[in-house]
C-alpha cells in the first residue's frame, strides 16, 4: 500500500469514529493526516485533488481549535508548582470546558462531511491508480506525482519562507513554524536517502523548538485570559517566564538549522533539478 492509501485509510478511519470525546489522539491523527494529504494533492495538481484539498483545509482548521487546547492542557497538566495548584485547577477546569465546546462543533462537522469526504478521498485513490497503471512500465510515481522533485521543492518552499520571516517577532516565529511543517510534509514525498532525512530532520528540530515555546506562549494568554494579568495571578506570571525562558532557545535553534537548511538548498537544487530548470523558490511558497 503506497503513502497516499495509508493516509487515506487512516483518515477514513478517524473521520468515521463514534467515540463521542473526539481523543486528543484522533484529533492529532486527523490534523498530521490531512496536511500530509495536502501535500500529496498540491504535488499532483489534479482537479479532484484540489476539490479534496479545500475539504481536508476546513477539516484541518476544524480540527485545529480542538488540538490548541488539548496542547495547553497537556502542557498545564506538566508543571509540579504546589504554589500554584489552586489557580492550576481552575485553569485547567476552564481550559476543559473550552475543549468540550469545541469537540462538539468538530464532531458535526465530521458528521456532515465525512460522506462526501470518503467519496472524494475514493475518487482521487481511482485516479492514482488508474495514473499509476498507464505510466511507462519502470516509471515511478512519487507518492501523487512524479512531476518535480520534492526535496528540491520543499527546500525551495523553506527558503522562501525564511526570507519571509526573519524571526524578529512572535508572528514571524510562528507563521516562520507553520512553513517549516509544510515544507517538512513535502519533503517526505521525496525519494528516502541521507539528503532528504538530513532535511527532514532539521525541519523537526525547528518545529519542536519553536512549538515548545508557541505552546507556552499560548497557554499564558490563555491563562491571562482567565486569570487576570500576571500582576494578579501567580499562575499567568508563571506561565509567561516559561514562555519567556523557551523564545532564545527557539530562535537559536531555529537560526542554526536555517543556515544548515538553506546551505542543503543550494546544493541539491544544482544537482537534483535537472540543466535549464530553475529552482521554484518563489511558487513554492504556495505549498
Amino acid at each position: 500500500m503506497d503513502r497516499a492509501a495509508e493516509l487515506y485509510a487512516f483518515l477514513l478511519k478517524v473521520a468515521s469514529g463514534s467515540s463521542p470525546r473526539v481523543s486528543p489522539r484522533a484529533v492529532h491523527g486527523l490534523r498530521t493526516a490531512s496536511r500530509r494529504l495536502q501535500s500529496l494533492f498540491s504535488a499532483a495538481g489534479s482537479e479532484s485533488g484540489h476539490k479534496l484539498h479545500k475539504q481536508l483545509r476546513k477539516l484541518r482548521r476544524q480540527a485545529g481549535k480542538v488540538r490548541d487546547l488539548d496542547v495547553q492542557i497537556a502542557a498545564l497538566k506538566s508543571l509540579q508548582v504546589p504554589a500554584i495548584a489552586s489557580e492550576q485547577n481552575k485553569l485547567l477546569r476552564a481550559l476543559q470546558r473550552r475543549r468540550r465546546k469545541s469537540a462538539e462543533p468538530l464532531r458535526e462537522f465530521l458528521g456532515r462531511h465525512w460522506p462526501r469526504l470518503r467519496k472524494s478521498l475514493q475518487a482521487e485513490q481511482e485516479r492514482q491508480s488508474s495514473a499509476a497503471a498507464q505510466a511507462p512500465r519502470g516509471h515511478r510515481i512519487q507518492g501523487a506525482s512524479a512531476a518535480g522533485e520534492p526535496l528540491v521543492e520543499a527546500l525551495a518552499g523553506f527558503a522562501a519562507a525564511a526570507a519571509d520571516h526573519p524571526l524578529h517577532s512572535a508572528e514571524d516565529l510562528h507563521a516562520f513554524r507553520i512553513a517549516v511543517k509544510k515544507a517538512r510534509y513535502a519533503a517526505e514525498l521525496a525519494t528516502p536517502d541521507d539528503e532528504a532525512a538530513a532535511a527532514i530532520a532539521a525541519f523537526k528540530r525547528i518545529q519542536d523548538a519553536i512549538g515548545e515555546w508557541h505552546d507556552w506562549a499560548l497557554l499564558a494568554s490563555t491563562a491571562e485570559e482567565e486569570l487576570g494579568p500576571p500582576q494578579r495571578s501567580a499562575l499567568v506570571a508563571a506561565l509567561n517566564e516559561r514562555a519567556r525562558r523557551r523564545l532564545a532557545p527557539a530562535r537559536r535553534i531555529a537560526a542554526r538549522e536555517t543556515r544548515l537548511l538553506l546551505e542543503m538548498h543550494s546544493a541539491v537544487s544544482r544537482t537534483r533539478r535537472g540543466p535549464g530548470r530553475a529552482a521554484p523558490v518563489r511558487a513554492a511558497r504556495a505549498m
